[in-house]
């Protein structure tokens, strides 16, 4: 997998956290993005996410990663990850804003 580049904040959370540097790839390549503000975006796994997905790993693969796959990033604008962790509500969303990659 590639490997993102993470700001020194969005390290440590990571691992504070215990966010596996797999799902941040993961989140990059398939994730949902919506504006987080100030030019950032927010990417965490929605419904077609979870396809996309489940097209290019399988039905096995995506059971075993449901647990980690809520986690979210917080991407500034030339893509490095500014920050990580585990949502514990939804993500309220644009429908006119773009998704996926």
């Amino acid at each position: 997998m590639n490997t993102l580049p993470l700001s020194h904040h969005a390290t440590v959370r990571s691992q504070q956290r215990s966010i596996p540097p797999l799902v941040a790839d993961l989140l990059d390549l398939y994730g949902a993005r919506q504006p987080a503000g100030r030019g950032a975006e927010i990417v965490y796994m929605d419904k077609a996410a979870w396809r996309r997905v489940r097209q290019v790993l399988g039905r096995a693969a995506v059971a075993a990663l449901r647990p980690l796959l809520s986690a979210y990033l917080i991407e500034a604008e030339g893509g490095q990850v500014i920050t990580a962790g585990w949502r514990c509500t939804r993500v309220r969303r644009d429908r006119s804003v773009r998704r996926g990659r």
